[in-house]
């Protein structure tokens, strides 16, 4: 079971699905050749250079950043049912819009002061690279993201224009944004890519497609779940797994993974496949991740006692391995009517380890269904 396709659209064995999180892009980019002259702050160059700072390693990493006037970048590190957050560096200026850059591994946010082009490294390093030729000064960008060709969007929640920045040159391209959810009113927080389109979310379960190409802006209703508590505070924080599933970090402390099928199409279709709790922010949030390492994961499944008659209780014991070869950030298993050890939601178990998972099946004659 390797590959993409093998890893996301796998039969089910039984009644169980496996889908990961830390599977290769569809896009798969090669860190191109890098000059071997170091890049100042503020100055552009026609090709990427070779960064002061170390790279992200791209092996699963979900990164987050939150805080009001100071800044603070967070890697994500998952376990059974929940995603947990660890700070990398220290607090600094205040921006938004992060995003990670497939061409040099490092990530990109707009400064909310004064509008310039911000680098961050792996160690949380925050470079001022300086202004951006044709962005618009006095604006408050919160939603960026990059597509597969290192291109960076940023888009000021309100406006009816999208930004496409060169990073090399540093210089910024209008997109006018057309349609009937156009300009992208506020309430959204964030935009990943997928498929060729960005995606984001609202606080009241809307999705919205991008087209960065024609600017043209549709929107779905109900396709993800509420954001969580009282008053709904929305999804500030958007990215892409491995798969190509949308991942959606709710400002009140929750993640949710969304599957899209038929993507493309003016009607596309959206699968809540797992959800997991993370810290609250409240203020402040965005995220990206980086997934370019391939991993290989395996699921098995056993059953005791071997005999049994109807009404017999019956014990499976699921177990996902990771076979490598590298580090994935996590995996989530559907089982329907069953009830898993490791998470309270009786439908998914999610977790990083090796650990196996315990479900509980009460009738053996329950239909099995191919997932």
């Amino acid at each position: 079971m390797t590959g993409l396709k093998a890893l996301w659209r796998s039969a089910a064995i039984s009644t169980v699905t496996l889908a990961t999180i830390g599977a290769p892009l569809v896009h798969a980019v090669q860190l191109p050749q890098q000059s071997a002259v170091r890049a100042e702050a503020g100055k552009t160059s026609s090709t990427y250079t070779k960064q002061p700072g170390t790279p992200f390693a791209c092996n699963g990493q979900i990164l987050l950043s939150s805080g009001n006037d100071n800044q603070q970048v967070y890697v994500g590190v998952t376990g059974p049912g929940t995603i947990n957050f660890s700070p990398i560096g220290a607090a600094t200026t205040d921006f938004n819009a992060i995003g990670l850059n497939p061409e040099d591994q490092f990530v990109y946010a707009i400064d909310a002061n004064d509008q310039s082009l911000l680098r961050i490294d792996s160690a949380g390093l925050v470079t001022d690279l300086g202004a951006i030729t044709g962005l618009p000064t006095g604006e408050l960008y919160t939603m960026g993201g990059f597509d597969a060709d290192g291109d960076y969007y940023v888009v000021n929640p309100g406006d009816a224009i999208m930004y496409r920045i060169d990073v090399a040159t540093q210089t910024a391209t209008p997109i006018p944004l057309t349609g009937t959810t156009a300009p992208v009113p506020s309430g959204w927080g964030d935009i990943t890519y997928a498929d060729g389109y960005f995606w984001g979310a609202d606080n009241t379960g809307h999705v919205i497609r991008v087209n960065p190409t024609t600017g043209a802006v549709d929107r779905y209703d109900d396709a993800v779940p509420l954001p969580s508590g009282g008053t709904p505070l929305g999804y500030g924080g958007a990215f892409t797994c491995g798969n190509g599933d949308l991942g959606f970090i709710d400002n009140g402390g929750r993640m949710v993974r969304v599957s899209v099928t038929d993507p493309t199409s003016a009607t596309p279709t959206f699968e809540t496949t797992s959800t997991q709790t993370s810290p609250s922010a409240f203020t402040g949030v965005d995220a990206t991740s980086c997934f370019l390492d391939p991993v290989d994961l395996q699921l098995t499944k056993a059953a005791e006692p071997a005999g049994y008659v109807s009404g017999d209780q019956i014990t499976y014991t699921l177990t996902v391995r990771n076979n490598g070869p590298n580090p994935s950030s996590g995996y989530t298993v559907t089982a329907p009517g069953t009830n898993c050890a490791e998470d309270s939601n009786d439908r998914q178990c999610t977790s990083k380890t090796n650990t196996p998972i315990k479900e509980k099946i009460k009738d053996k004659n329950t239909p099995a269904r191919e997932q």
